[in-house]
């Protein structure tokens, strides 16, 4: 069965972020039985400053059909990531955003050439339009 690691920044039980989150869990609920999902997400929600109640921080867990690993901030840096993505196994990434930290990174390693190359599927999720391009256009360049 394909596994396919999800990289988005928050997810279940998570529900401040909105539409990504739903999004995600209705593929996972449509497709895990014929994918296996890893998704890779914050310890908290959108604005918290404490992590989802009843979670291991730090360790895959089954949320509906895919495993989560929900991490905390510290284990977002560039080489806890390059890790992670060396250590973990996958047949594709699916990036859920492309101003997303942990995309940037993730695309960052596969132009340094220290991912395999395996498919990449970005959704920006209309991040490229005018209009979001126009907000935060500096840091956005």
């Amino acid at each position: 069965m394909p596994r396919i690691l999800v990289v988005l920044d928050y997810y279940l039980p998570g529900y401040k972020s909105g539409g990504p989150i739903r999004t995600i869990a209705n593929v996972v609920e449509r497709l895990g039985d014929e994918f296996e999902f890893y998704i890779v997400t914050s310890d908290r929600d959108f604005g918290d400053r404490h992590p989802y109640p009843g979670i291991v921080v730090g360790s895959w867990q089954q949320v509906g059909k895919a495993r989560v690993l929900y991490l905390p901030r510290s284990a977002m840096s560039f080489s806890a990531w390059y890790r992670l993505l060396r250590d973990t196994s996958y047949d594709l990434i699916y990036l859920n955003s492309f101003f997303s930290r942990l995309s940037i990174k993730t695309i960052m390693l596969r132009h340094m050439r220290l991912l395999p190359k395996k498919p990449i599927v970005l959704a920006p999720r209309g991040e490229f339009s005018p209009g979001a391009l126009s907000l935060k256009s500096f840091k956005k360049r």
